[in-house]
């Protein structure tokens, strides 16, 4: 995840402090709850940052907030119900929280799963990443967008000393893969086109601390 601090402001040394989260950004998080995501929230959280984050509907919703039910407990996190094939819901969320930051993390990231769903991967990875950018352009033009790509864009490309870089051809050997580049593609597009301050990090694997 990039860092982007807050910004600091400072009050006259004559009045008493006030509540530090008055002064800090507010960060928007699209994400799964996954436990890396849930440390995500955390290191917002324990930069008080407010911190919204999205969750589908679901017949068991206990499950979802499991991982982040200490910083919700504490009441550290807002929680909406949106969905990424659903342009309505995220344009309501994105222009209902005007946030400073939107952390674009959610995304079908199965890649057995994209050979036999390829249709649906490609309407949340691509689609989903084009309705946020989409509703961000419209309705909260300032906000700062990182959208997590993934490694998979390469495929088996890599350079000559077997390194891979961003230099490098991007040439997926999965719907999933080729799905995250078409959304890596519309975020170069949109910042060039509309002069957004977009950032697409290419993951490789990873894990969390949380992770047993």
């Amino acid at each position: 995840m990039i860092e982007i601090k807050p910004k600091k402001q400072t009050e006259p040394p004559s009045k008493p402090k006030r509540q530090t989260k008055r002064y800090l950004q507010e960060a928007y998080e699209y994400a799964k709850n996954q436990s890396k995501w849930a440390a995500a929230r955390e290191w917002c959280a324990d930069r008080g940052y407010k911190v919204h984050g999205t969750i589908r509907r679901n017949s068991v919703p206990e499950s979802q907030t499991t991982r982040i039910e200490s910083i919700r407990e504490a009441g550290l996190i807002n929680l909406h119900y949106m969905d990424l094939t659903d342009t309505i819901s995220v344009d309501s969320v994105v222009k209902e929280t005007q946030a400073d930051e939107i952390y674009h993390l959610a995304a079908q990231s199965h890649v057995q799963v994209s050979f036999e769903l390829p249709k649906y991967t490609l309407d949340v990875n691509s689609g989903g990443t084009l309705a946020i950018l989409e509703a961000a352009r419209r309705f909260s033009p300032h906000s700062k967008v990182y959208h997590a790509a993934t490694s998979e864009m390469f495929g088996n490309s890599c350079d000559t000393d077997g390194f891979q870089r961003e230099t490098t051809p991007l040439i997926p050997v999965s719907p999933y893969g080729c799905s995250k580049l078409y959304a890596h593609s519309l975020c170069h597009n949109y910042r060039n086109a509309y002069k957004m301050f977009i950032c697409s990090g290419i993951l490789f694997n990873h894990e969390s601390p949380d992770v047993s």
